[in-house]
């Protein structure tokens, strides 16, 4: 079902079912009223509310779906899954060149001083930099999850060349997440939900990223990569996260480090003071 081989359009069972009467019991569930007919639509939202998708704060996108009248066009599964996955349209990135496929990882940008935050968007693919910090939207990891991103990306390099927005997604966080240790760390920070290992998890990412295409004219992440790249660079950003991770990470490391300052400080101060003495003398 999942499959963009096997997908039927949208029209062909939307006919199909709307010749079915719904009984008490399809009532009951789909909240509908009398000798109203089955909408493949309100199926699918049920279905997918339940399962695969969380439709939270995308009422308006599900009205315009729903509507007779909506804006908004689905052609089958495949594409209503990824109509839910695309931003809105005033979050809508414009894309531009990449300029480098060296996009470092998380532990690079962790050990270079980048905070990283889990996001509250709803938006799968609202990924933001700003003032340093990365702001990435939770994902749960499972392999239906990404077996369904895998049909998505399918679908979009075939036939949505011009916003490939799950594309660029995944192949972005495949640069991310390309370590066992850069998902120990999204996990950490509660931007991944897993049951699977690390090492599983890494390469399960790794498998669905080598199924994307970097379109390096026009990637919607070009400017966040470039930014992340200037940070990252930065010798002072680096010096300062590991001066934080390594002499600040704790209380007593932090009670320990002004300890030995002030100590050195009064050392020095010392040893001036009887200079100064034995000068005078």
């Amino acid at each position: 079902m999942w499959m963009l081989e096997n997908q039927l359009p949208f029209f062909i069972l939307e006919d199909l079912y709307h010749t079915y009467i719904i009984t008490d019991s399809f009532r009951n569930y789909y909240g509908t009223h009398d000798h109203e007919r089955l909408s493949i639509i309100n199926i699918s939202k049920n279905f997918f509310t339940a399962g695969i998708l969380n439709l939270e704060g995308k009422g308006d996108k599900w009205n315009r779906i729903s509507s007779s009248s909506g804006s908004i066009n689905v052609q089958h599964f495949v594409d209503l899954i990824r109509i839910f996955y695309l931003p809105l349209e005033s979050e809508l990135r414009d894309a531009g060149e990449l300029k480098t496929l060296n996009i470092p990882s998380i532990k690079e940008m962790h050990q270079a001083g980048v905070k990283i935050k889990v996001g509250s968007s709803k938006n799968l693919v609202d990924i933001q930099f700003a003032n340093g910090t990365l702001i990435i939207p939770k994902i749960m990891i499972t392999g239906d999850k990404l077996r369904t991103l895998g049909n998505v990306i399918a679908f979009e390099q075939c036939h949505c060349i011009e916003d490939n927005y799950i594309n660029d997604y995944v192949s972005i966080m495949g640069r991310f997440a390309n370590t066992p240790k850069d998902v120990e760390l999204l996990i950490e920070f509660g931007i991944f939900e897993t049951a699977g290992t690390t090492s599983v998890v890494s390469s399960m990412i790794t498998k669905l990223a080598s199924e994307a295409l970097f379109f390096v004219d026009r990637f919607c992440y070009a400017t966040l990569c470039e930014e992340l790249n200037n940070f990252c660079r930065s010798s002072w950003n680096k010096w300062k996260a590991n001066l934080r991770q390594n002499y600040f990470n704790t209380p007593w490391a932090s009670i320990y480090v002004i300890a030995a300052v002030v100590l050195l400080t009064l050392t020095l101060t010392l040893i001036q003071t009887v200079c100064s003495v034995i000068s005078a003398t």
